[in-house]
């Protein structure tokens, strides 16, 4: 079914399918697809959200919804829309793409009892035996909106068990953090709204995101900062940029290379004499005391030449990433 669902919707938005194995132990088959490099989203933002900035951000969903618009159009359901179902690559053009289409069905099908997925993904009415419709991938994408927006896995406090998908049913959702833009806030909303037919379409929210980025483009600008909504993503940035956390150095480097002094220094022998003696033609040199402040490592005998001491370059803040 996995196989028949990827080449109804074959698009660069989705993960392609090389072709497939099989076991000489088992005799099972496998499918062979597209490595790809960056690991699943959920991992990917994970180790990445001090790099994720909004425009990145945006960047990745608008490719997520691209795919499920596809899906759509040709009259499938995914069902089983997730972060760990989305895979990053190392692609600018493409970078994020939809996996795992083995419950994708016809958007008509008959009503099942059967329900699949990862509960928080999983749209009320769906818990609530409906049939799974597009409605419900649109529900799946806001979770996945949710999930890139704040970098955390929703409700991962609570158990996913029966008493979730009970408290989802009457109406429960993630919390919505205040630094989250408040046009972003609002699109939420609208895609896990109770009501199915109230949800927008793949192509409605596409549209929205790819207005977005027109208007905050690469870098921040005169009109980024000045449009209603656009400003909001550039506000919630600024504020990320001022946080502790996410203002330490994305790249540190290397130290630089023990100067022969310091060797020296490092392989003297912890008694060594308090004293250097002028008259001694060792090459020895002390190091003071650290408890003793009135002896000071006479450094007249080392001349200009040999001190190649160099100073590690000051850590500089490097400009927040798009």
């Amino acid at each position: 079914m996995q196989l028949e669902a990827y080449f109804k919707c074959a698009s660069p938005h989705l993960i392609s399918y090389l072709g497939i194995t099989k076991d000489p132990d088992t005799n099972y088959y496998a499918i062979v697809m597209e490595y790809a490099e960056n690991g699943d989203l959920r991992t990917y933002i994970q180790k990445n959200q001090v790099k994720l900035y909004w425009r990145r951000k945006l960047d990745i969903l608008r490719n997520i919804v691209a795919g499920l618009e596809i899906i759509h159009v040709t009259g499938m359901t995914h069902r089983d829309l997730h972060t760990g179902n989305i895979l990053q690559f190392k692609d600018l053009l493409y970078p994020s793409r939809i996996s795992d289409l083995g419950l994708s069905k016809q958007a008509n099908e008959e009503k099942t009892d059967q329900v699949f997925g990862i509960i928080p993904y999983i749209a009320p009415e769906v818990l609530n035996k409906d049939p799974y419709s597009e409605a419900s991938d649109i529900y799946s994408f806001a979770m996945i909106l949710w999930e890139v927006g704040t970098g955390e896995k929703p409700y991962a406090d609570i158990s996913y068990d029966n008493a979730l998908a009970v408290q989802i049913i009457k109406g429960q959702r993630p919390e919505i953090p205040k630094e989250i833009p408040e046009c972003y806030a609002n699109l939420i909303r609208q895609c896990w709204n109770t009501n199915p037919k109230e949800r927008p379409t793949a192509l409605e929210i596409k549209a929205i995101i790819m207005r977005w980025q027109s208007v905050l483009g690469w870098f921040p600008t005169g009109m980024s900062r000045e449009d209603d909504e656009a400003k909001q993503f550039e506000k919630a940035d600024d504020e990320k940029s001022k946080e502790s956390r996410y203002t330490k150095p994305i790249y540190n480097p290397p130290p630089e290379k023990k100067t022969e002094i310091e060797e020296d220094f490092r392989e003297l022998p912890e008694d060594i004499d308090d004293e250097v003696d002028d008259d001694d033609d060792d090459d020895n040199h002390e190091i003071p005391d650290d408890d003793d402040d009135n002896h000071d490592v006479d450094d007249s005998k080392f001349s200009d030449d040999d001190d190649d001491s160099r100073e590690l370059p000051d850590e500089t803040e490097i400009s927040r990433p798009l």
